[in-house]
């Protein structure tokens, strides 16, 4: 028997998949920067959005859009261990694993603490929000990445 709980996952990781699909070739033409960026931003936005839907098809609807802009995840792992290299990779990657698992705990202690999930959503949108705004100055483009956007777009033209 399905749920409501059940079909509202579904349709965030519908939303994710898309996400994926369309974020990779928006990570090529624009650069890894530039899209995690605003992804990370449209991420904050759908995810307050989505803590104010006034019923549950605005509610499904803010939980797409956030599935889609949550597939920033995957660019940030490729783009840590480009910055590490090639003798880094294996240790990056794992570091940013260790940091999702820290990163879930402690969304969980939330939880625990704030129980209504409206207020639970809009605490965790503006945690967020804040390791977004701590991390931008933080941010630089990747060279060959940089280098193959430009070819990319010179190639087209």
């Amino acid at each position: 028997m399905l749920t409501k709980a059940k079909i509202v996952s579904s349709y965030a990781f519908l939303g994710y998949t898309v996400g994926v699909y369309f974020g990779a070739g928006w990570a090529i033409k624009l650069g890894e920067c530039p899209q995690y960026t605003s992804v990370s931003f449209l991420n904050f936005v759908f995810l307050y959005l989505t803590s104010l839907s006034p019923n549950y098809v605005c509610y499904c609807i803010a939980r797409i859009l956030t599935g889609f802009t949550a597939c920033h995840w995957n660019t940030a792992c490729v783009y840590s261990t480009e910055w590490g290299g090639r003798k880094n990779r294996g240790f990056t990657l794992i570091t940013h694993i260790v940091y999702m698992s820290i990163a879930f705990a402690l969304f969980g202690t939330i939880a625990y603490f704030i129980r209504p999930w409206r207020q639970l959503t809009m605490a965790l949108s503006v945690f967020g929000g804040i390791v977004f705004i701590i991390m931008l100055p933080c941010l630089k483009e990747s060279p060959s990445r940089w280098l193959n956007s430009v070819v990319v777009n010179v190639t087209l033209q």
